[in-house]
């Protein structure tokens, strides 16, 4: 049995696990933000885990470990051989702005004391982590294996920046509009938005044409 904290970033994950010997079904928990189901929640279903799979942190911007070291401690008491993997796909140990922040550093670095290893989005982020710390670079969620970058059907063709990203990160946007003002005024291109269904263009002022396509892993 897998336990996650985050289901939705594993549903698609059965497929591997089944080339990894890792029982299945997955076992979920981890979506309620109140403490007190949280805890209910590590308590019922850790217990039953073979794989414990700790995704980013379980009080988001809480400067402590203690869920983690709880989920992980009962865990193990029912399961002794249970594995855990820390599976962190974006720079957390950092402060909300983005400066360093030793709090939020410290606590990252904790849970991956507590895993046997850590999966790492990309090369910066496995950098951060202690060289004794076993850790694993999986850049995306995504097969890629399964994917490949099509090429343009017609010379003539505008080209397509692409974005894909969660609808919580969709106003970070904001960050690169200038940029974007500045090539579209040089080359014309669409921006195509991959993101939660339902969600509106961040750029509805622009020149420049923008399409919002649900997310899905066939994209």
């Amino acid at each position: 049995v897998v336990c996650t904290t985050r289901p939705c970033k594993y549903l698609w994950y059965p497929r591997r696990f089944r080339r990894s010997a890792v029982r299945v079904p997955v076992v979920v928990f981890g979506l309620l933000s109140v403490i007190a189901l949280r805890l209910l929640q590590i308590a019922f279903y850790c217990a039953r885990a073979d794989v414990l799979v700790l995704q980013r942190d379980l009080l988001y911007r809480v400067p402590s470990s203690i869920l983690e070291r709880l989920a992980v401690a009962i865990a193990r008491s029912m399961n002794p051989r249970c594995r855990v993997v820390f599976d962190i796909d974006d720079a957390i140990y950092l402060g909300a702005d983005g400066a360093p922040s030793p709090a939020m550093a410290a606590k990252i670095a904790s849970i991956a004391a507590l895993s046997d290893v850590v999966m790492a989005g990309n090369p910066t982020i496995s950098g951060f982590f202690a060289s004794g710390t076993a850790v694993r670079v999986i850049p995306t969620v995504v097969e890629v294996g399964a994917s490949c970058v099509k090429r343009l059907a017609a010379a003539n063709r505008e080209p397509v920046i692409g974005w894909s990203g969660t609808a919580a990160n969709l106003p970070a946007l904001a960050a690169i509009v200038s940029a974007l003002r500045d090539v579209y005024r040089q080359f014309h291109f669409e921006l195509v938005i991959m993101t939660e269904s339902g969600c509106s263009s961040p750029f509805p002022q622009e020149d420049f044409p923008v399409r919002m396509v649900p997310w899905s892993e066939a994209r």
